[in-house]
């Protein structure tokens, strides 16, 4: 895995920031390139029996109840870069809960 350096963090800086840059930390992108591979996967599973499981998959209902009215409404035609977009999107809210119910599920 390959570490940042300050100096990139420093140019990633110069440009307009939002909250989700705000929250990229120097610190926080430290702790990201700290934890191996196996710390993570063993939090993800643990992820599995917590309230916040239960509030992410909340959140991906909603949100994939949006998308797909989006989908349904869009025109083929007109709406191509949408239709990309809204699938996209769809397919990065499961991503992560495919993730943790696989490392969850029994290995064969």
């Amino acid at each position: 895995m390959k570490k940042i350096t300050e100096e990139k963090v420093v140019d990633a800086t110069e440009h307009p920031r939002n909250a989700v840059r705000n929250y990229y930390t120097p610190e926080v992108i430290a702790r990201v390139h700290e934890m191996t591979d196996k710390q993570m996967e063993n939090l993800m599973k643990d992820f599995m029996a917590s309230e916040y499981w239960i509030a992410l998959i909340k959140y991906n209902t909603a949100r994939i109840s949006l998308l797909d009215t989006i989908l349904r409404f869009a025109n083929p035609y007109v709406d191509t870069y949408e239709i990309a977009k809204t699938q996209g999107r769809m397919e990065g809210l499961s991503d992560v809960e495919t993730y943790v119910i696989a490392l969850n599920s029994p290995k064969e």
